[in-house]
C-alpha cells in the first residue's frame, strides 16, 4: 500500500525517528523540519505523489503529498493522474478530483491532511506527550504508542452488523478521519472535521448519459506502457464493465480471474473469453504452506481491522501476481449501488422503523452473525454501541419521505458501507498495484441518485447497458452464492432459485475455508490454549473452546465462527494483549 507515518512535535530526537523507521520500514520520501515534523511515505511508487520547496536555509518551506489513485479531467478526458499531473497543479486538490486518496500539504507552520469525498482512504492520529503521531495504519500507531485498548462500543457495529456505521476509531486513544475529512495542525493547535457524502440530486437523467458517465471511468486515459486488467467474475457488475470495454474500440485491456477452474466465477469468464474473443487469464495458486500463510494472515488481520475474515487472504494474495509496472486493475466492487441491492431487507418493512427512529428494529435488519465469543458484559456494550451509531446516523440522514426509501437506503450504504469497508481494505491493495473501482467514484455515485428507482431495481439499467454495448454477453448465466441462474431472471426469482439449488446440492462446493482451517489447525489450537487467550477478560472462553473442538470434531457449520474468532484474536494482539 501507499503509506504515511509521521510525528509533529517541537522536539523529535534521532531515537524517535529510528523508532518510527523500525515500524514502517524503508520510505520512498521523508519530509523533516527541525522542531516541527518528521514524515515518511512509502509503498508502491505509482500511488505516491509528492513535492517540496526549500527556503534560503535549505529547510522545507512547503510540501505536498498524495497517497492513492486519483482521477480528473485533462483536455476533456477522464485521466489517471500521475506525478507529473500532480506537480503541474503544485500539489493542489482539483475541484473535479475523483479516486481514493489521502492528501497533505504544509505551508506557514500549518499542516493539513484531507481524505477523499467517499472516505475510501483514511488517516489515523493520536496525541501523546506533547506530540501528534499520524499514520495511514492504526496498527503502526498502536505499536508506537503502546498501552492502547479496544473501544468495544465502537467495535460493536463492525462485529454485530454488516460494518461500522460511523467513523470513529475502534482503538483508544487513536482517532480516525472520515469522508471529506480535514485534519489541521497549526500554531493554534489541532482541529478536524469530516462530512458524510451528500448527493447533488440534480434531477437530470437519461439512459445514454448515465452509460457515458460510467464509460468515462471504465476506460480512462492512462500512462504509456500501462494496460487495464478487469477482475472478471460470473457476476453482473464486472460484466457491465466488460461490455463497455468491448464496445470501446480500445483493445488495450484484458481480463483475469482468480480461483479453481471448476468454480463458476472462473469457468464462466473463461467461456466468455473463448467465445467472445477477448483476452482472459485465469490464475490458480496452490494452497500455501503453514510457514507461508501465518505471516500473511497476521499482517492481513493487523491491516484490515475486521473488515473480512483472515481466510480472505487466500484469494487476495493473488493480486501480487499482477504486474504493477504494466497493469492497472479495474475492480467491479460496489456495483450493487446501481442495482438497488444494499439493505434490500429494509424495503418491505424498514421505512416505518426509519420514520419512527425505531433503533431496535433497524438493528435487527442490520445484524449478521460473525462469532459468538464475547461475554455478556462485552456483548451488551457492543449492542449499546451499535444503537448509538444508528442514532448518530439517523440524525445526519435526510428525511426519508423527501428522498424516498430506496435513495435513503443507498445513501446509508454509501455513507456507512463504502468508507468503513474500503478505508482499511483499499490501502492493502494499493500496496500491490494501481487499481480503481468505477462504481465507487464520487462523481459517478452522484449520478446514481438521479437514476429513477425503476431503472435500478432488477438491474434494469445494467441490462440496458449490456443490450446497447455487448448483447451477446446476456446469453451467459450469472453467478450467485456459487450457483448459476439465467441472465434475464429477475432479482426475486434469482433468490428463490439460488436457495433451491443450494438445498438440492446444485452448488459449487468451495472447500477453501476448511482447507485453510485444517492447514493451521495446530496453530489455532496453540492460540486457543495460550495464556493470552485464556486470560483475555472479554472472552467467554468456554464457548470458544467448545466451538473450536466441535469444528475439528467434524462440525463444519462452525467454520465461519472459527474463522472470525481467529481474525479477532490476531487483530487484537496487534493493539493490546
Amino acid at each position: 500500500m501507499s503509506w504515511l507515518f509521521g510525528i509533529v512535535s517541537k522536539e523529535i530526537s534521532p531515537d524517535t525517528i529510528s523508532r518510527c523507521a523500525s515500524i514502517h520500514g524503508a520510505p520512498i520520501k521523508t519530509f523533516t523540519k527541525k522542531g516541527s515534523f518528521h514524515f515518511s511515505i512509502g509503498g508502491l511508487g505509482s500511488t505516491c505523489f509528492y513535492g517540496e520547496t526549500l527556503n534560503a536555509q535549505k529547510e522545507i518551506a512547503t510540501f505536498w503529498l498524495t497517497l492513492g489513485v486519483t482521477f480528473a479531467k485533462i483536455d476533456s478526458k477522464k485521466t489517471l493522474l500521475s506525478q507529473r499531473d500532480w506537480a503541474a497543479a503544485d500539489g493542489k486538490i482539483r475541484k473535479d478530483l475523483d479516486g481514493h486518496f489521502v492528501h497533505s500539504s504544509y505551508e506557514n507552520d500549518r499542516i493539513e491532511f484531507r481524505t477523499d469525498r467517499i472516505g475510501l482512504r483514511t488517516l489515523y492520529w493520536a496525541e501523546t506527550s506533547g506530540a501528534i503521531v499520524i499514520s495511514t495504519r492504526a496498527d503502526w500507531l498502536a505499536k508506537f504508542l503502546g498501552n492502547c485498548r479496544i473501544d468495544f462500543a465502537r467495535m460493536g457495529a463492525r462485529w454485530l452488523t454488516f460494518n461500522q456505521i460511523t467513523y470513529d476509531s475502534m482503538i483508544l486513544p487513536i482517532r480516525r478521519l472520515g469522508p471529506s475529512g480535514k485534519l489541521i495542525i497549526g500554531r493554534d493547535g489541532v482541529s478536524f472535521s469530516q462530512k458524510p457524502f451528500e448527493p447533488s440530486f440534480s434531477g437530470t437523467f437519461s439512459v445514454g448519459a448515465s452509460i457515458e458517465n460510467l464509460r468515462e471511468f471504465v476506460l480512462p486515459a492512462i500512462g504509456d506502457g500501462l494496460e487495464l486488467t478487469l477482475g472478471l467474475s460470473g457476476g453482473m457488475d464486472s460484466r457491465i464493465l466488460l461490455a463497455l470495454m468491448m464496445n470501446s474500440g480500445n483493445r488495450k485491456f484484458h481480463t483475469h480471474s482468480f480461483g479453481n477452474r471448476n468454480e463458476p466465477d472462473v469457468s464462466i469468464p473463461e467461456r466468455m473469453s473463448r467465445e467472445c474473443g477477448f483476452r482472459h487469464i485465469s490464475y490458480e495458486s496452490p494452497l500455501p504452506t503453514v510457514g507461508e500463510i501465518l505471516p500473511l494472515i497476521n499482517e492481513y488481520a493487523a491491516e484490515t481491522n475486521l473488515v473480512e475474515p483472515v481466510s480472505t487472504v487466500l484469494r487476495l494474495r493473488d493480486h501480487s501476481i499482477l504486474n504493477p509496472a504494466t497493469q492497472v486493475l479495474v475492480d467491479g466492487a460496489f456495483g450493487e449501488l446501481v442495482r438497488r441491492k444494499y439493505l434490500s431487507r429494509f424495503v418491505l418493512n424498514g421505512k416505518n422503523a426509519i420514520e419512527k427512529r425505531n433503533v431496535d428494529v433497524i438493528l435487527k435488519n442490520l445484524q449478521i452473525q460473525r462469532a459468538d465469543i464475547f461475554n455478556q458484559d462485552v456483548t451488551a456494550l457492543m449492542t449499546a454501541g451499535v444503537k448509538n451509531e444508528i442514532t448518530e446516523m439517523l440524525e445526519t440522514m435526510p428525511d426519508v419521505n423527501r428522498i424516498g426509501i430506496d435513495n435513503y437506503l443507498d445513501l446509508w450504504a454509501v455513507r456507512a458501507r463504502l468508507p468503513n469497508y474500503s478505508c482499511d481494505a483499499q490501502p492493502r491493495l494499493d500496496r500491490s498495484l494501481l487499481n480503481f473501482m468505477p462504481f465507487a467514484q464520487s462523481s459517478y455515485i452522484d449520478t446514481i441518485f438521479d437514476i429513477p428507482v425503476r431503472f435500478r431495481r432488477n438491474a434494469v439499467l445494467f441490462r440496458e447497458i449490456i443490450k446497447r454495448n455487448a448483447p451477446k454477453l446476456s446469453k451467459y448465466p450469472l453467478v450467485k452464492i456459487n450457483t448459476t441462474h439465467p441472465f434475464s431472471l429477475p432479482s426475486l426469482a434469482t433468490i428463490f432459485l439460488s436457495k433451491a439449488k443450494i438445498k438440492l446440492g446444485y452448488q459449487y462446493n468451495d472447500e477453501s475455508v476448511h482447507l485453510f482451517l485444517q492447514l493451521i489447525k495446530e496453530y489455532i489450537l496453540d492460540l486457543l490454549h495460550s495464556k493470552e487467550t485464556i486470560d483475555y477478560p472479554a472472552y467467554e472462553q468456554r464457548k470458544i473452546t467448545q466451538k473450536v473442538e466441535a469444528y475439528y470434531a467434524g462440525e463444519k457449520t462452525l467454520s465461519g465462527e472459527i474463522n472470525w474468532w481467529l481474525t479477532f484474536e490476531l487483530w487484537r494482539r496487534n493493539f493490546v494483549i
